[in-house]
């Protein structure tokens, strides 16, 4: 699972990993990196992974000079069997700066393409699959949604998607049963959205 915008805050003066409390609810793995500071804590991106996470990595995201929050990609090696591991990220881009989030799709791209491991990114891109930073990502990458009418955030109309599932195009495999949860709009403006990726 990726998680984008997340919280990691202090309360009653002891430092508390949401991410943590969701690993440890549900017997998962997890990894987890800072992108905003506030007084109370940070909020950032991380993994939950049903396998161990045998390295993770953290890469920061370019941002022009008068930009103070730091964006990051955050990736985990997963080895789910003795014949496959792959990378698993979550990424969130700049969501005030079209600046920012066209040249951060553009790094991400370009730093995960010539992976020797199958790739899976969970991104909040903030921008629709007619702007230009969802271009980034039509060469190299299966988008796990295309082509759907579902909206990805509460105020969205039909086709409206600013969250995406990538898988790169550097191994055999087969994407299916994408889909947008919006059963519970008062959780967040955002819709979780999930599929089934089967490599062989």
């Amino acid at each position: 699972v990726a998680f984008q915008a997340i919280d990691s805050v202090i309360l009653d003066g002891k430092l508390q990993y949401q991410i943590r409390r969701l690993a440890i609810q549900t017997g998962m793995y997890y990894a987890y990196a800072p992108s905003e500071k506030f007084v109370f804590g940070t909020q950032g991106v991380a993994i939950l992974s049903k396998w161990e996470i045998e390295k993770s990595q953290v890469i920061p995201l370019p941002v022009s000079t008068d930009h103070k929050d730091v964006k990051s990609v955050l990736c985990g090696l997963i080895k789910p069997s003795k014949n496959l591991s792959f990378r698993f990220c979550s990424c969130r881009l700049d969501q005030t700066s079209p600046m920012n989030r066209g040249l951060q799709a553009a790094y991400v791209n370009r730093m995960l393409e010539n992976s020797i491991q199958p790739v899976i990114v969970g991104m909040d891109m903030g921008a629709r699959p007619h702007e230009q930073p969802y271009s980034s990502f039509k060469m190299k990458w299966k988008d796990a949604g295309q082509g759907s009418q579902s909206a990805t955030w509460r105020e969205g109309v039909p086709g409206d998607r600013m969250d995406y599932i990538f898988v790169l195009l550097n191994s055999r495999f087969r994407v299916g049963n994408y889909k947008v949860i919006a059963r519970y709009p008062q959780v967040s403006n955002r819709f979780p959205v999930m599929a089934n990726i089967e490599f062989w």
